[in-house]
């Protein structure tokens, strides 16, 4: 897993960091999602190994996820067949594999139960990140990810986002621009690649040349 991704994932302090950028925000653990979301696109795009995201990879992906949900929830139905022996072997067993339970361990049979639909809902969960975009742009990665990046801004701040250009030195600079590069620069950057110049991009994403009659 990518670092930005990563980040993203585990560390609440990034996703504050994150939606500083934005003037306000409604819902903090969407707008995290929906930027790892766009982070992932990105980070298949820029990878070089078979499985970049081409709509048979993400569906693969997706597919597997399904699939170890089911498995999952059908497992519910052997452990309720147990007997509470077997169930009491059972917890003692997986408490002793695994350090998350804290001091007291699994202590019933429903434990054991919630466990395993709370590893079946993330696979539902987890299997989203990887669905197709219909009629998704044959463009540049960037500019698919600032285009994305964009609906989240929109979404979030109840308006577009904008750049300003300094007239004298022509430099480009505003919220917008920071918060793509605090988003995408680590993904170039943990892929091996350095992050292409942004603020064009973005000023072509948000002001496109209107096309002649």
């Amino acid at each position: 897993m990518n670092y930005s991704v990563r980040l993203l994932v585990e560390e609440e302090s990034e996703r504050r960091r994150l939606a500083e950028y934005l003037p306000r925000f409604s819902n903090i653990e969407q707008f995290s999602d929906r930027v790892l979301r766009i982070c992932l696109w990105l980070h298949c795009d820029l990878s070089t190994s078979p499985y970049r995201a081409t709509p048979r990879s993400l569906k693969d992906r997706r597919d597997s996820l399904t699939r170890l949900a089911k498995q999952l929830r059908a497992s519910l139905s052997t452990i309720e067949l147990l007997d509470e022996e077997s169930l009491r072997m059972l917890r003692a067993r997986v408490a002793r594999r695994s350090n998350l339970f804290g001091k007291d361990g699994l202590r019933s049979s429903e434990d054991v139960t919630d466990l395993i639909e709370a590893l079946a809902s993330s696979a539902d969960e987890a299997s989203k990140f990887f669905g197709t975009e219909p009629g998704r742009p044959k463009v540049t990665e960037v500019r698919s990810a600032i285009e994305k990046l964009v609906v989240v801004w929109t979404e979030q701040v109840g308006e577009k986002p904008t750049l300003t250009t300094d007239s004298a030195s022509g430099n480009k600079s505003g919220p917008f621009l920071d918060f793509c590069k605090a988003v995408l620069e680590p993904v170039y950057h943990a892929n091996g690649r350095e992050c292409p110049e942004l603020a064009n991009s973005i000023q072509r994403v948000l002001y496109p040349p209107k096309s002649s009659d």
